[in-house]
């Protein structure tokens, strides 16, 4: 079982890891809606079977984003929130999406059916719980010695937070970790409560195919709010607030 049908997959390959940055396909409306809050998801952690079996969250038959027509709105991604404990949990699913352009179709890798991804929202002094859930099949692509400074193993991954002040080390931000096909991971971050507000963004960051899978559209923002005692002028704190990835 791979991740795609042959002629699927090379077509996949041979994607320019930079196209959907240039269409502009980051927030625009896709075939499901991604406007509603999302609510915080369970902390437990199911089997794996419960996320690969036939009622799992990796499901085979793939969502599409369509972006063959102009002027599209830009639809908000799903934002999840951190609960009452503080702690903001995501079970985030890794997997294909059929993309429908202006001028081609072909499939790309992204999270949880759109590009970009959730937006998460982490407080000073709370965590982060994301269990990163790879949906891709075998084969796992080039592999061996001369591998390791090329492109290689398409179908693995790992998650970095990009911009926040927080450990690199397990069960941080260990941009070493190799996700395999059909695996799981679970990632706890920390965060001190003097952490600065502002936006980050996370991504994956697996030598020989971060490139090829942030380039496609697996990559989404890290909100850390500000408290409420924050001082930012109010015609600036009630602006309205637009959330974009290039």
């Amino acid at each position: 079982k791979v991740a795609a049908k042959p002629e699927e997959h090379q077509r996949t390959m041979k994607l320019s890891s930079s196209l959907p940055f240039l269409l502009a396909a980051w927030g625009l409306s896709t075939s499901a809606s991604a406007e509603e809050e999302a609510s915080p998801s369970s902390s437990s952690t199911p089997s794996d079977d419960d996320h690969f079996g036939p009622d799992g969250l990796c499901s085979d038959t793939y969502p599409t984003l369509d972006l063959h027509k102009a002027f599209q709105p830009l639809n908000k991604p799903p934002q999840i929130r951190p609960g009452r404990d503080g702690v903001t949990r995501l079970k985030l699913p890794f997997n294909l999406v059929n993309y429908n352009g202006p001028s081609y179709s072909t499939i790309l890798r992204a999270y949880n059916g759109f590009a970009p991804g959730p937006t998460i929202h982490v407080e000073p002094g709370g965590s982060f719980e994301l269990e990163l859930i790879n949906c891709l099949h075998l084969p796992l692509g080039f592999d061996g010695e001369e591998a390791h400074n090329r492109y290689h193993h398409p179908n693995s991954t790992n998650m970095h937070t990009h911009g926040p002040h927080i450990t690199g080390e397990s069960p941080g931000d260990n941009v070493f970790l190799n996700i395999g096909p059909q695996e799981s991971h679970t990632y706890t971050y920390e965060f001190d409560e003097n952490h600065m507000p502002g936006t980050f963004w996370y991504h994956p960051h697996l030598h020989g195919s971060s490139a090829l899978q942030v380039g496609q559209g697996a990559a989404g923002m890290i909100i850390i709010d500000e408290p409420k005692d924050y001082d930012i002028p109010d015609a600036i704190k009630n602006m309205p607030e637009i959330q974009m990835v290039f």
